[in-house]
C-alpha cells in the first residue's frame, strides 16, 4: 500500500474513533439526563410530632420537585400560561424505608414512569435519597395536562412533550386514557341531605 492509502486510512479511523467516543458520550449524558434531582434541606417545620418528615411533607417535596423540573427546563409558569396548559396530579402513593430528620439534606428524584402517546396522561416516579445514596422514600404521582380555560384534558405543547421524553425511565410504560379507570379509587357521589 502506498503511502496515501495509509493516510487514507488513519484519518478515516481516526474520524471513526472521534465519533464513536461521541455517541458513548452522548448516551452517557443521556443516561445521566433520565433522572432529575432536587435538593432539599430539611427544616424544622418539615417534621411532624414523631420527629421526622412529615407526610404531608413528601407530598410538598414532590411538588417542588416537578415545578423545580418544569422550571429548569424552561417549561415554568410564564410558559404554562402562555400556551393555556397546567399539570394536575390525579392520583398518588408513596412507600417509605428509612426516617428522614431535620436538618438532614434530602435529593428528590423525577423521571417519567408512564406517559401516554400524545403525552396528555403521565406517571412520575419520585425517589428520596440522603446524601450518601441512601433510599428513604419512593413515591408515584399520575397527573393529566388540563386546558386551563376548558378545565379538560388535552395534548400538551410540543416543547413540554420532548422535555417529558428526555426524562423517561429506562423502562417507561405507554399508556391510555383507560389507565386513569384503573387508579384505586372512582368518585362515589352522595346525597347533601347527610352533611344535614
Amino acid at each position: 500500500m502506498s503511502r496515501l492509502c495509509y493516510f487514507v486510512f488513519d484519518a478515516q479511523n481516526y474520524i471513526f474513533k472521534i465519533h464513536l467516543k461521541w455517541l458513548i458520550l452522548k448516551n452517557l449524558k443521556n443516561l445521566k439526563m433520565s433522572v432529575y434531582y432536587h435538593k432539599f434541606e430539611v427544616r424544622w417545620s418539615d417534621i411532624d410530632a414523631n420527629r421526622h418528615l412529615g407526610n404531608s411533607t413528601y407530598v410538598d417535596y414532590c411538588s417542588q420537585t416537578r415545578m423545580a423540573f418544569l422550571n429548569k427546563n424552561k417549561i415554568g409558569l410564564t410558559q404554562l400560561n402562555r400556551w393555556g396548559v397546567g399539570p394536575v396530579m390525579m392520583h398518588e402513593k408513596y412507600s417509605f424505608f428509612r426516617e428522614i430528620y431535620a436538618d438532614q439534606t434530602v435529593y428528590v428524584g423525577l423521571e417519567v414512569a408512564s406517559i401516554s402517546e400524545d403525552g396528555s396522561i403521565y406517571q412520575f416516579v419520585h425517589k428520596f435519597y440522603l446524601p450518601d445514596g441512601t433510599h428513604c422514600a419512593t413515591a408515584e404521582a399520575t397527573g393529566v395536562w388540563i386546558d386551563i380555560m376548558l378545565r379538560k384534558i388535552t395534548t400538551p405543547p410540543e416543547d413540554i412533550i420532548l422535555v417529558m421524553n428526555e426524562f423517561k425511565s429506562e423502562n417507561v410504560n405507554i399508556i391510555t386514557r383507560d389507565f386513569l379507570k384503573t387508579l384505586p379509587f372512582r368518585p362515589e357521589n352522595i346525597s347533601p341531605d347527610i352533611f344535614k
